[in-house]
């Protein structure tokens, strides 16, 4: 490190001196602060959550109309900037100082369904 490796860091020593000591950067990955902020994630997405399509028969005598409709709940992740993990679900717990972590969560649950409304 003394010809030239490692990172040499802002700053003054107690008495205000530069500071000239060089950081070999391999020993800062065992740091908390560093091992956090190497794992952050952008968490930008566009989501499908949800979508229906109804079609309605209107009808004459006692029964005025049927509607049928079909249903789906979280279809898909349009666009994400995270890797492998559904940014809404991946958390511990409620807690703040778990948000937006990502720990063994399970995924969304996809949903599909079909609805029929009978109006008399």
């Amino acid at each position: 490190m003394e010809n030239g490796g490692g990172y040499l860091f802002d700053g003054v020593f107690e008495d205000g001196a530069p500071n000239n000591i060089y950081q070999y950067l391999d020993d800062l990955r065992w740091h908390p602060w560093a091992r956090a902020e190497r794992s952050l994630y952008d968490g930008t997405y566009v989501k499908l959550r949800e979508m229906s399509f109804t079609y309605s028969l209107p009808l004459k005598g006692r029964i005025k109309s049927v509607d049928a409709s079909i249903f789906g709940r979280n279809l898909a992740i349009l666009y994400t900037k995270c890797e492998n993990f559904d940014p809404e679900v991946s958390n511990r717990n409620a807690t703040l100082a778990s948000q937006g972590s990502e720990f063994g969560s399970n995924p969304s649950a996809r949903n599909i369904g079909f609805r029929v409304k009978v109006t008399f």
